[in-house]
């Protein structure tokens, strides 16, 4: 899923990560990349979409928005050392969340 995705790119390349996101001290005033960012964000929606078909889109982008943020939240604690139990636990609690908030989708959709 795109969980794995997102974790795969961060922990294949921390310090690419950390600098998009401002974690390597660099401040953002504006997104780094954000045609790229769109088109994720894009394609985050149609997966959600997949799985919960009655969802509105309103309800889509903000699940989307709010998993993009967990993962955002998980991998930072990760590379920063500061989430106990390691990367294995730390992607299974972050794709748990991802799971949560699909499901939560599905619940107030159907």
């Amino acid at each position: 899923m795109l969980v794995e995705v997102i974790w795969n790119f961060a922990l294949s390349k921390p310090v690419v990560y950390q600098a998009m996101h401002g974690l390597s001290g660099v401040a953002l005033t504006a997104p780094a990349a954000p045609e790229e960012a769109r088109r994720v964000l894009e394609m985050m929606i149609d997966t959600l979409k997949q799985l919960a078909p009655s969802a509105s889109r309103s309800q889509l982008q903000a699940t989307a928005d709010t998993i993009w943020s967990t993962q955002h939240g998980f991998i930072s604690l990760h590379l920063a050392g500061q989430l106990a139990g390691g990367e294995r636990r730390a992607k299974r609690l972050s794709q748990q969340a991802a799971n949560d908030l699909v499901e939560g989708l599905r619940r107030r959709s159907g």
